[in-house]
């Protein structure tokens, strides 16, 4: 018999795939060329981490495969851009693994593969997943999601990418799933989506949480619905703005918000588009949109009105690359 823990995972991938099916098969016209201003602003900022084909790429105004896997995903640069970790997917777990950004070759950093034959019941009794790792800024911690010893992906935190690990208690008080962590610019507080269910337990939608590390105080940043969902966080390098991406009304843009709460303002009326990531210097955000059967990476400048209020430019073409894995993101280093 298939554990709760399994079923969980399987349901969650059938899910994943069938939103990017949908947005693949409605996906809109595409500009025809990048602009070269906007591309060669953007390479100035720095490099790109993104996973496709299975493996992990770096985009620097050209494209470098740096990983040979096959199974690979979810890249996060360290704080000073020497290396990265990212996950491999094994047979129902996975691990992180730590890698110079030189060779790009891998150490395992946790350890969830069983021991146990594959297949059998103690196998799956035993595996555990490792996902969506993110340095902090500061270069002094690591976070990830993890279901390691319970039924549910919460939030983990290590001191560095090869210390102990312990679970944020904070992320654990709705008991269901978390997802895509990422840090305040000063380490001490994490943004990440958590789900939520209605009466039916496949009506089930994402809102936003901040844990606050040193208090274990936990912040609700956006409430929602089937018809409205909120996922992806990325906190601003200046600390003041998280980007999302809010599923709204059949539609899924980027949207911003105030760090510290307060009304969204969506800044992409694409319908299709995931994974934002900020620019290094924040100039800039980045997301990946569906293009024809694959994904291309487009960029918008972003700004603050003088009234406050966030703005942000047409969408661009940054690159576009065969086999992007959207669901991993990308990572955005100078």
């Amino acid at each position: 018999m298939i554990s709760f823990k399994h079923r969980r995972f399987i349901v969650t991938t059938i899910l994943v795939t069938i939103t990017f099916a949908v947005a693949l098969a409605s996906c809109g016209e595409m500009d025809a060329e990048a602009d070269p201003r906007l591309e060669a602003a953007a390479a100035d900022e720095g490099t790109i981490l993104f996973a496709a084909d299975g493996d992990i790429h770096l985009w620097d105004g050209s494209t470098t495969q740096l990983t040979d896997y096959g199974d690979a995903s979810s890249p996060a640069w360290s704080h000073n851009g020497d290396q990265f970790l990212f996950v491999r997917t094994g047979d129902a777990y996975s691990d992180l693994f730590l890698a110079d950004a030189d060779s790009g070759s891998g150490q395992r950093v946790t350890g969830n593969q069983p021991d146990s034959t594959p297949g059998t019941e103690a196998y799956l009794d035993q595996v555990s997943w490792a996902l969506d790792p993110v340095f902090s800024p500061t270069g002094v911690g690591v976070a990830y999601v993890s279901d390691a010893g319970t039924s549910y992906n919460f939030l983990w935190h290590r001191r560095s990418a090869t210390g102990d690990p312990w679970r944020v208690p904070c992320s654990q008080r709705q008991n269901d799933n978390v997802e895509r962590p990422d840090f305040a610019p000063n380490g001490t507080q994490i943004v990440f989506a958590q789900r939520m269910s209605g009466q039916a337990d496949l009506n089930r939608w994402m809102e936003l949480r901040i844990c606050d590390l040193n208090h274990d105080e936990r912040t609700d940043l956006t409430s929602g619905g089937p018809d409205d969902s909120s996922f992806f966080p990325r906190w601003s390098p200046d600390g003041e703005w998280i980007a999302f991406v809010r599923r709204y009304e059949g539609q899924s843009d980027i949207w911003v918000m105030p760090a510290d709460g307060g009304d969204p303002t969506r800044i992409t009326e694409l319908g299709d588009v995931t994974a934002p990531e900020w620019s290094p210097s924040g100039d800039f955000l980045a997301f990946f949109d569906p293009d024809g059967n694959t994904f291309r990476a487009a960029v918008v400048e972003f700004s603050v009105n003088g009234d406050g209020s966030p703005s942000a430019s047409d969408p661009e073409t940054l690159f576009r690359e065969d086999g992007i894995d959207p669901a991993s993101g990308m990572s955005w280093t100078d």
